[in-house]
């Protein structure tokens, strides 16, 4: 009889953890290097394998002077390389279209390209065109920056509010960041209802005028105020409608309507882990990876300014892109919703720079002399307690920027839009796109096309 043996047979020897270490790491390494040196929104097959990579010559449209074609090289590279989805870019200078270009999809996933007929939601440069708006009121005898906004409405004055003035509100001081009382979309069904509502909420800060940035709540304010010293009640969005979009051939809806649906770009938000590469990522590596700015971070905070200002006060405390849906589109907010093109930011952009004089013949003058120097005077530099960044402000509402030895006037959206004026230049500006990024004062997209203006322009200065 055999006796079985004590040893054990031979088996396949199992990977170690070291071996499985050494395999994975490069392979994770390969593929983590892949996504995160690409843009945005780069597709993940084009990121990792080189497949469906956004290619925008074929859907390019408008116009470009030669001059300035190296800056829709830049624009088509924000695409090329994943920053941007659809965009258009145009400029004004001394009065003159330059550029008027549109690329990419205003909806990737059905093809359907970003063209000068799309309507795009700038969010914040709408504060730029609501500023406007209110100057010319100042202007006509309406309204006046440095009167209390109780004069024009009484009930305002509840809360602590009764010394708050018109120019306090457009500097972001009118102590109405956010509502204390979450606000529902069906509460601006009820036109007086919500002004009272309004009227009645408390100053957040007890009657002390403190800065801090009224992301949503400013354009809801100025539209009560608004309708109560126009001659005709009508509301920012109905005299831009009236004595803007016509007169000076250019687009600003507040509340499209459900005929404009199908030309209002469809939105693209910064993906998770790209989010996650900017916060870890050092500020000196920004090619790679902006900052996300604190503004951002601070509306993760529960009862922060900026958590209250950003995220709270909107309808249902939705976030950026929820702001865009369809049911909250059809009521005016003058803070965020308006609706445009390139085109028609820089046209009235042009025209600031032009110290709000006409560019083109027949035009009415935008403003005069007088309100225009008043409004876009330098007024407020404190530190904003939302954004917390301190950028200079002027008496109409408008940001001061030093950028490129310069002196740029005019807001940002968020995202990263653009409605910038340059009186030096005469430079009117205008970027509009569907791909959201976590950024203020605009990004490396468009500041590289500004810088490369400028830098045209004094090349042209010299050689004169």
């Amino acid at each position: 009889m055999t006796e079985k043996s004590n040893v054990a047979s031979p088996s396949v020897a199992q990977p170690s953890l070291l071996r499985k270490i050494t395999v994975w790491v490069p392979v994770l390494a390969w593929v983590a290097f892949r996504v995160l040196d690409k843009g945005d929104f780069t597709p993940y097959s084009c990121a990792l394998a080189g497949f469906n990579c956004p290619d925008p010559t074929s859907t390019v449209s408008g116009f470009v002077a030669p001059e300035y074609a190296h800056v829709k090289d830049l624009m088509l590279d924000n695409i090329i390389k994943g920053d941007d989805v659809g965009a258009g870019v145009a400029l004004y200078v001394d009065g003159q279209l330059k550029m008027d270009m549109y690329a990419g999809w205003m909806d990737r996933e059905t093809n359907l390209v970003y063209t000068n007929e799309t309507l795009q939601m700038v969010f914040s440069c709408s504060k730029a065109m609501t500023g406007i708006v209110i100057a010319r009121l100042v202007d006509k005898g309406h309204l006046s920056y440095d009167q209390t906004i109780a004069t024009y409405w009484p009930e305002f004055a509840q809360g602590n509010k009764e010394n708050v003035t018109l120019k306090d509100l457009m500097e972001h001081a009118g102590g109405v960041a956010w509502l204390e009382q979450p606000l529902k979309v069906d509460d601006f069904k009820d036109r007086e209802k919500f002004s009272s509502r309004l009227a009645a909420q408390p100053h957040n800060w007890n009657g002390t005028k403190t800065r801090a940035y009224h992301a949503l709540t400013r354009g809801w304010y100025l539209n009560e105020i608004v309708r109560r010293v126009d001659p005709q009640h009508r509301t920012i969005g109905q005299i831009a409608r009236e004595e803007i979009n016509h007169p000076y051939n250019v687009e600003w809806h507040y509340n499209p309507g459900p005929e404009m649906d199908h030309r209002i770009a469809t939105p693209y938000h910064t993906s998770m882990h790209q989010l996650v590469r900017r916060m870890v990522t050092p500020a000196w590596l920004w090619k790679i990876a902006e900052p996300v700015p604190e503004a951002f971070l601070g509306t993760t905070q529960n009862n922060s300014p900026g958590k209250r200002a950003i995220i709270e006060a909107a309808p249902e405390k939705r976030n950026i892109l929820l702001l865009q849906k369809s049911d909250l589109r059809r009521y005016e907010s003058p803070s965020f919703s308006g609706h445009t093109n390139a085109r028609s930011i820089a046209k009235m952009a042009a025209m600031m720079a032009n110290r709000g004089q006409p560019i083109e013949n027949g035009e009415p003058s935008l403003l005069s002399a007088n309100t225009f120097d008043y409004a876009t005077t330098t007024d407020m530099t404190d530190m904003d307690e939302v954004l917390k960044i301190n950028p200079s402000l002027t008496v109409g509402g408008w940001g001061v920027i030093e950028m490129f030895n310069t002196t740029f006037m005019g807001w940002t959206g968020a995202g990263g839009s653009l409605f910038y004026w340059n009186e030096e230049f005469k430079i009117g500006f205008g970027y509009c796109m569907n791909s959201y990024r976590y950024t203020l004062g605009g990004d490396r997209r468009s500041k590289r096309m500004l810088e490369a203006i400028v830098t045209e322009l004094r090349r042209q200065k010299e050689n004169k």
